[in-house]
């Protein structure tokens, strides 16, 4: 049942940080201003960046830093985006990602009553 859980939960998160990390690049690009022509990341690609994000969380004693390592290394790659973007790209995503699992741990525990 565990890995039945895992496997239904795991796909959820990434499509929901992905989709975060989507909504901060615009959000970026909004305020920073990206560069005329300047290469917008698409949902698949962050997608990808989302899922090596994961997987490096899993090295131990240093999954966390190699995580956003990893991050920062996909979003540079995918984008034309300045160090500075992407470390705001970054932290407007964790917000966000961060808000959505306090509204989710709020909001789940009224649906038990319905």
């Amino acid at each position: 049942m565990e890995i039945l859980t895992y496997i239904l939960v795991i796909p959820i998160v990434l499509a929901l940080f992905s989709g975060c990390l989507w909504l901060s690049m615009k959000a970026t690009s909004l305020y920073a201003g990206m560069p005329n022509g300047g290469q917008y990341c698409s949902y698949t690609d962050l997608l990808k960046a989302s899922t090596a994000t994961a997987i490096a969380s899993y090295i131990p004693y240093v999954g966390m830093v190699a995580s956003l390592i990893v991050l920062y290394y996909f979003l540079y790659k995918y984008t034309e985006a300045e160090p500075s973007e992407i470390i705001g790209m970054v932290i407007i995503s964790h917000l966000l990602a961060i808000a959505l699992f306090f509204a989710a741990s709020i909001a789940l525990p009224f649906t038990t009553l319905l």
